[in-house]
Formats: structure tokens, sequence, C-alpha cells
């Protein structure tokens, strides 16, 4: 271990630039007093042979050095604010405040370049960027933008506030690249009215990844192939080890696609995310609905699940604890095989978790409560299955709540309702 470690710059485009008894942020380093002038910022260098750092927000910020006094090349380092790296370097501009158009003839003439500003400058204030109406064949990444905050926020929305209008899109179909838009710890960022469209074989709209904080989708459009296939190369918003925290997917339509039309999986049991909510969609065709894993205290209401060509799970939540609510939400799709399905996701006896008010109609189980789902509060939803059981229980469930639902079961072998045994519910 280093008797001192600090003003360096640590960056991975996995999101995760240390590596100390696993995957770490900056920020999680610093907690063991390491580094605590130390920052993690793409260095942006200029070609790979020279190595020069074009980074505005990167610049000046060594520390001096007595017996260091030049660089690589002779030159006389900065007395109070050296660079870091091998050489001393200029970087001129400023960080980006205000309103900005996006498109032919504006301050922009695409994303990417608006992009690449909010890489290099960062921002010193908030920033919205006006899309004009077009289509915008553009795949980009976006690491963690210097000086965003809760005050200072970055928005890309369509100029005249109509998802139709702008259609960023993905036609390049590679694996590699198998996003429209990838955000890699992307803090305070909204993405409204653009339809995101992706239509090869690699077709995932929306990538997010790493410790990311308060993403806001609202009120845009995902538009895939017409699939039957459960691959999550399909997925329109895909987030595996999005350790995501106050992000927000409202008031969006969710069109045709394999796999889970959102995939999100924290892969962090340990301290899992809270503050993500699901609200106002409507996903139509698309294989499966909502999956998600390792997220805590999740609110997943008024969404409309529909279609002849869903097959798999409508809601699925996996290792969810706290007060989660799953409300108002309509799934109607005939041959779907689970409408809600719950597994591992453990509330607290006063912090109950809800699900009520969704109506569901689908082919086989209605509401599957698979195991070690507790403090389950399951109230006023009404049920309609086909073939198997509007509620299917199996075992290690307890201290749930049933009260005032209708489970239909239209088959004439099978029950409404299967418990595995008389302790899965509490009598209240």
């Amino acid at each position: 271990m280093f008797t001192s470690s600090d003003h360096n710059d640590f960056f991975s485009n996995s999101g995760y630039p240390i590596y100390y008894s696993g995957n770490k942020t900056l920020a999680q380093w610093q907690s063991y007093g390491q580094d605590l002038n130390s920052v993690s910022m793409d260095p942006f260098y200029d070609t790979d042979s020279t190595l020069v750092p074009t980074s505005y927000i990167l610049d000046n910020l060594g520390t001096p050095i007595a017996d260091i006094t030049d660089d690589i090349y002779g030159n006389t380092r900065s007395e109070t604010t050296p660079d870091m790296g091998a050489m001393e370097f200029t970087v001129t501009g400023s960080g980006l405040s205000g309103n900005y158009t996006l498109g032919s003839g504006g301050d922009y003439d695409s994303i990417s370049t608006a992009l690449y500003d909010l890489s290099i400058y960062g921002i010193s204030g908030p920033v919205t960027f006006n899309i004009q109406a077009g289509t915008y064949d553009e795949p980009v990444a976006l690491g963690q933008v210097y000086g965003a905050s809760a005050t200072n926020t970055i928005t890309f929305q369509s100029a005249d506030a109509n998802a139709d209008s702008v259609i960023w899109e993905n036609t390049a179909n590679s694996y590699t690249n198998n996003y429209v838009l990838k955000l890699i710890g992307t803090d305070h960022i909204t993405l409204k009215n653009i339809t995101f469209k992706n239509m090869g074989t690699y077709s995932r709209k929306i990538v997010l990844f790493g410790v990311i904080d308060s993403v806001t989708i609202d009120s845009s459009k995902f538009v895939g192939p017409v699939t039957s296939t459960s691959s999550d190369n399909y997925t329109s918003i895909y987030g595996n080890g999005a350790d995501a925290t106050g992000l927000k997917i409202k008031n969006s339509t969710f069109t045709d696609g394999g796999g889970y039309a959102i995939y999100l999986n924290s892969n962090n049991s340990s301290s899992s995310p809270t503050g993500l909510e699901i609200s106002g969609n409507t996903f139509t065709d698309t294989y499966s609905g909502i999956f998600v894993q390792y997220f805590d205290a999740v609110t997943i209401r008024g969404n409309t699940i529909k279609g002849d060509g869903m097959y798999d799970r409508g809601i699925r939540l996996e290792y969810c604890d706290g007060a989660n609510v799953i409300e108002d939400n309509t799934i109607y799709a005939p041959d779907m095989g689970y409408g809600i399905y719950l597994n591992y996701c453990q509330a607290t006896s006063g912090s109950e978790a809800t699900i009520a008010n969704n109506l569901i109609s689908v082919e086989d189980n209605g509401i599957y409560l698979y195991r070690y789902n507790y403090y389950q509060n399951i109230y006023y939803n009404s049920v309609k299955v086909r073939d198997s059981y509007a509620l299917h229980t199996s075992y290690n469930n307890n201290n749930n709540t049933l009260k005032n639902n209708i489970f239909y079961t239209e088959s004439v072998s099978t029950p409404a309702a299967s418990f595995y045994n008389t302790s899965m519910f509490t009598s209240q």
C-alpha cells in the first residue's frame, strides 16, 4: 500500500476506476483515506502515441513536487498548479451553461459534438440542448460530466416537445456498440421527448453502466424490430451493472423488440440503489416488460403492458427489498407466462411492500410469489388467467397479507390459487 497517494487521475470506461476488494468508484476508494484530491476524468488524449490531454477540466490539477521541475520535454512545470502526467499542457475554454440549439445551423450541428464538449469542458450551470427536428444516426457514449449536480443539470430534449420530431438511432448493428446512447457513471441528466430507434439484431437503445445518480427518461419513444426472442440484445433500456440511484423512467412508449423492454440489475447486493420509479409507460409487444434486480424501495406505477407478442413476464422483481410499490398497472397479454413475478423481495413490519389495484389478464400465472418474499401487502387486484393459477405461491414466503382481490382461472382443471402452506399469509 502507498503511504501517500493523491492528486492523481484514475479513469476507466468500465465505470469503476479502482479495484480494491472489488470494483470501487473513486469516492468509495477515498473513504479509505487515499486520493482525497484525486479525480476520475477521461483525459481525452490527442493520440495513442503522444498522450497529450485535451480535457479542459483536467488542466492544472496537479500538486508541486520539489525535485521535479520540468516535464518530459524539458518544459518548466508550474510552481503552483502543475499538470498531472508526463507533460505540461494548456487547454482554453470554459464550462457550458445555458441553452444550446442542436442540429443543422444550431450551436452544435450534431449530438456527438455536443457530448464531446460536455466531456471536455464540463458545465458551470444548468445546460439544456434543444434538438431540432430530424434523424440523428449517432450512437455515442457519455461518461461523468464535471460540474453536474442537482442544481447544474443536463437536459437533452426535442425543440418542439414532440418525440416524433427527433429520431436518435443506431444503424450500425454492432455487438460492440450495441446502444444509441450509453451512460457510464453519468449524473443529473434528463432525456425528454426523443425517439430512440435501433432496428438491428443488436438493438439496445439506452445502456446504463456504473454508479449513476438522478437520470430521468421522460416522454420518449423506444422503437425496435418485431421479434419473439428472449435475447437481451434487444432491450430498450439496459443496465447490467447500473448502480443507478434516483433513476426515473416515465410517460414513455416501448414498441416491439425482444427480451425485457427495461432490464435493470445493479449487481450491488450489499447496498442496493434506491429511488427507482417506472411510471406511466406503455409497453407493446416487447416480449417481456420490466425486470429489476438489486434495487430497493422500487415504485412501478400506472404502466400498461399489452400485446399478443408478449410471452414471458410483465413485471419481475428479484432481490428488491424495502417498501416496493407495484400499483395501478394494467397487464393484458394473452400469451404471457407471468403477470407479476416476485423472488427474494423482503420488506419489514411497519414498512411493508404494496401490490395493489393492478389489472392482470394473462395466460398462465397472474401473481406469482416464488421464494422468500416477506411483508408483501396484496390488495385490490383483479386477475384472470387462462391455463394456470391466478395466484401461485412457492415455499418460504411469509408475513404477507392478501385482501380484497379477485383471482379467476378460466381453466376447468386448475384452481384459482395455489398456496404452498398456510403460513404464507398472516391473518389480519
